[in-house]
């Protein structure tokens, strides 16, 4: 058989071809299909890429966005924060001089005695009325003393608040700041406060809002001999976008200060069958992770590196 009469069978649906000529007409037909969607391809995956990138710049735009909004919504509690601290420091000290003119009037009267100034005796109708006088300004002086504790107290809230609002973050990780080591530890050990709780957190602007738990003195197994750490879900106002279970790796790391390959560092998945990790139907679910998180031993000792000043750091990651 000549060459030129050479039978190929085509795939595809071509059939049978008899000639060379017609072989390469064919094979022609499928190089500039190929070509043309090689070239579609192109195209589509530009035009994709183009898609991927417009997203991912629109993305950091909004993170930009929030970190902004973040920020002024900061300086404006600052602001609040400070004009309230004002208002109350003010009233205290317009208490302060009502108070002195109260006692001093209470002296006077106690300095008149029975009898008037110039000696001449005072009636039982006089007498009374010093009398409820005085009642009437002590318990002015009572009252005063209590509105001052209170503003006091309202005060330290406010001051707690705006320090948890600074530490609050939105993004699945934090660095808790543990200061007054010493004094912390002993309270623990007496039973005075047992547990210290960080400021609460995001993992993401409106994600799932948690916070941890420290005992100092340990906790369940490692109570005595250990400091224990936690992870708690806590309840928010986005719950209801959120996927349930809670279903992330934590990670747990007591930084060293002089070295951190020597950090410690304890992981763990969120076990969805746990009711830890279901959404959460009061203000805190119940802890979950590290009863034996780090030795006090290794913790104390002298230049381990993890207590400087008084104050350890811990840092608390969410993948």
């Amino acid at each position: 058989m000549m060459l030129s009469e050479w039978m190929v069978d085509v795939p595809n649906g071509c059939g049978w071809i008899r000639t060379v000529s017609e072989f390469e007409s064919v094979d022609e037909h499928i190089t500039r299909n190929a070509l043309l969607h090689a070239k579609m391809f192109s195209e589509h995956y530009k035009a994709n890429e183009t898609k991927h990138q417009q997203e991912k710049t629109d993305m950091v735009n909004q993170i930009k966005g929030l970190q902004l909004e973040l920020h002024s919504t900061k300086e404006k509690f600052t602001q609040t924060t400070r004009q309230m601290q004002q208002e109350f420091e003010n009233k205290i000290e317009e208490f302060q001089k009502v108070l002195q003119v109260k006692l001093s009037e209470v002296e006077a009267i106690k300095a008149r005695g029975p009898s008037g100034g110039d000696g001449t005796v005072m009636s039982a109708e006089m007498s009374s009325g010093i009398h409820k006088e005085i009642k009437k300004t002590r318990d002015d002086v009572t009252q005063m003393n209590k509105t001052v504790s209170n503003i006091t107290h309202n005060l330290a809230d406010v001051d707690l608040r705006h320090q948890l609002h600074e530490n609050t973050t939105f993004d699945g990780h934090m660095i808790w700041k543990i200061d007054n080591f010493e004094t912390r530890y002993q309270q623990a050990v007496i039973g005075k406060t047992t547990a210290l709780h960080s400021a609460p957190s995001f993992t993401s602007r409106y994600g799932y809002k948690f916070c941890a738990r420290l005992y100092l003195n340990g906790d369940g197994m490692g109570k005595g001999t250990h400091v224990s750490l936690f992870f708690v879900l806590m309840k928010s106002e986005f719950d209801t976008l959120l996927e349930w279970p809670f279903n992330k790796k934590v990670t747990f790391t007591l930084i060293n200060q002089e070295n951190q390959e020597r950090n410690v560092v304890e992981t763990f998945n969120a076990d969805v069958n746990s009711s830890s990790f279901k959404k959460p139907t009061k203000h805190m679910n119940i802890a979950s992770g590290c009863p034996y998180f780090v030795s006090q031993e290794k913790l104390k000792k002298p230049n381990s590196g993890f207590i400087k000043d008084g104050c350890f750091f811990l840092e608390i990651k969410l993948k």
